[in-house]
């Protein structure tokens, strides 16, 4: 019987080459390792259309993954931030070198969110670009921060300028209503009896809805902010048909201006007097 003998670096090999074969094998595709990433991930093509999107673009999304390949993906960015983003990316391209830009991402609930997407180009041996490697981040937080502070200054340089009451206030409540585009702000101020609430404020409200708030009285069943001045406190209705805070006369006329739901803060002194309350509507989705 002849007795083969092999090598130690073969035998290795020979070790390595049967485990590869057996159920330890890597996945076909090679880039399926980005799903455990904990960041929306993808990969593209030199000409920068996406080759691959990881599993955190679905589940953030609600597309599969082939809705987003090629330049699909552009129907999850928000149409306004859309031509931006491309004069960037194809400024990335035309350089190839790293970047990031932002844009807000539609989430799978209808929501857009910011997020920065940050861009790093694969070179060959030759320094050509053979793929883009690219994530992106929610920064939706960052940036409503830095909006606010924004603002906040804005309305200080107002107060400065000595910008009457009516002016600031609808400046900050234009400033709210582009936070949220699903909804509209106003504020109304308490009359010096304080027994009624005046609109002064909140340049969206629908002009047919003016007549239900100004005046309003304040009482626990007068609506958000009737209720909330009455009880000092924040109130929140989910849904306007419902809710025993809204009167029934008031209720039905709510809803034909696009009133589903909505909640009212009170704004105090520090001593705990009324001076008004501040009301967003809510988008009923």
């Amino acid at each position: 019987m002849a007795t083969v003998t092999l090598e130690p670096e073969r035998a290795q090999n020979g070790t390595a080459e049967r485990a590869l074969d057996g159920p330890e094998q890597p996945e076909a595709n090679p880039f399926k390792i980005t799903d455990a990433i904990p960041a929306i991930a993808w990969c593209a093509r030199p000409d920068g259309s996406t080759e691959f999107l990881n599993r955190r673009w679905q589940d953030y999304t609600g597309l599969p993954p082939e809705e987003g390949v090629g330049w699909k993906w552009k129907a999850a960015i928000h149409p306004s931030d859309l031509g931006k983003l491309m004069a960037e990316w194809e400024t990335l391209l035309a350089n190839g070198e790293p970047g990031e830009c932002e844009a807000r991402l539609r989430r799978s609930d209808g929501v857009y969110r910011w997020f920065l997407f940050r861009l790093e180009p694969l070179r060959d041996e030759n320094r050509r670009v053979v793929r883009w490697y690219g994530t992106g981040t929610d920064i939706e937080d960052r940036k409503r921060g830095d909006s606010l502070r924004t603002i906040e200054k804005h309305t200080f340089e107002m107060i400065a300028d000595g910008a009457s009451l009516n002016d600031i206030l609808n400046e900050l409540c234009r400033s709210i209503d582009v936070q949220t585009s699903a909804a509209f702000s106003t504020v109304l101020l308490l009359d010096a009896e304080g027994k009624q609430l005046w609109h002064a404020a909140g340049p969206l409200v629908p002009r047919t809805w003016l007549p239900a708030i100004s005046p309003r009285p304040i009482g626990p069943h007068e609506g958000c902010c009737g209720a909330a001045a009455y009880f000092k406190r924040r109130v929140i209705v989910a849904d306007v048909s419902t809710d025993p805070v809204w009167p029934d006369d008031y209720r039905d006329f709510a809803i034909q201006n696009g009133i589903r739901a909505a909640w009212s803060e009170p704004i105090l002194t520090k001593d705990g007097q009324v001076l008004g309350c501040r009301w967003p509507k809510l988008d009923p989705t």
